[in-house]
Order: C-alpha cells, then sequence, then structure tokens
C-alpha cells in the first residue's frame, strides 16, 4: 500500500488545459490537481470522478497524455469546436438512450417523455451547427 500515497514529481505536475476522456460517455474532462498533488477528473454529467493513485497510475497516465500530444500534437487536447459539438451530440444520445430504457410498459411518465422530446429537439439543432460548420448541407 505504499504506492498509493504518493504524488506526482514537481516536474510532472498536470499541465493546464491536458484531458482526459471520460470512460462513460466519452466527454473530453479537464484533468485537475487535488490539495495532495494527484491528478483527477470529474464528469457532472455522468456523475463520474477519476482520482489517479500510485505511481503506477500516475505514471501510466503520464505516458498516455505523452502518447496523445505525440499523435496529435501538444496543444490540440482542447477540441475544436466541430469535435466539441459531435461530442455532445454523441453524450446527449446516449442519455436519450438511458431515457428510453427507463420508460415504463404500463404507465405513461409526461415529464419523461417531454425530457426524451427536448433531448431528440438539442440534437437536431446540434446537428444543424454541425451541418453549418462543415459548410454543406443535405437540403
Amino acid at each position: 500500500m505504499a504506492n498509493v500515497n504518493v504524488t506526482l514529481a514537481e516536474e510532472a505536475t498536470t499541465p493546464e488545459h491536458r484531458t482526459f476522456p471520460c470512460p462513460l460517455c466519452s466527454a473530453q474532462l479537464e484533468l485537475r490537481e487535488s490539495r495532495s498533488n494527484k491528478p483527477y477528473c470529474v464528469c457532472n454529467t455522468c456523475g463520474l470522478q477519476i482520482f489517479f493513485r500510485g505511481k503506477v497510475g500516475i505514471s501510466r497516465l503520464g505516458k498516455l497524455l505523452e502518447e496523445r500530444d505525440r499523435i496529435i500534437g501538444r496543444g490540440m487536447a482542447i477540441a475544436s469546436p466541430a469535435i466539441a459539438t459531435f461530442e455532445r451530440v454523441e453524450q446527449l444520445r446516449a442519455h436519450k438512450n438511458e431515457l428510453q430504457r427507463r420508460r415504463s410498459l404500463i404507465f405513461a411518465d409526461d415529464d419523461l417523455e417531454h425530457t426524451i422530446s427536448a433531448v431528440d429537439r438539442e440534437i437536431a439543432s446540434l446537428q444543424l451547427l454541425l451541418e453549418q460548420m462543415s459548410g454543406t448541407s443535405t437540403g
């Protein structure tokens, strides 16, 4: 257990604007540093918190970030507006699927149905925005 209570070395502190994908919805989450200098991130949409602990876990996170930076370039971790919009569409689709699974077989829930409709409208709006960003039109 001595491995668990380690902190990041000073030179290995989490730089600003580094992100890590949420394992549930794939949204890019800002990596933060705890008061004890350990990296963590929070997905407010999913209610998920990820704390990276121990030398092995922190080292693997660092290697993953370095590899991503090597492939896509440092500073590219912040998504373009199109990528951020696409990721939001993907999040909303996942939420819509979850809401649809919550439908009762016998009793209708008006609030749930209104929520599903609102999510559908938001998805359509974002898809239109993506179409406009791309400069193409399907209509």
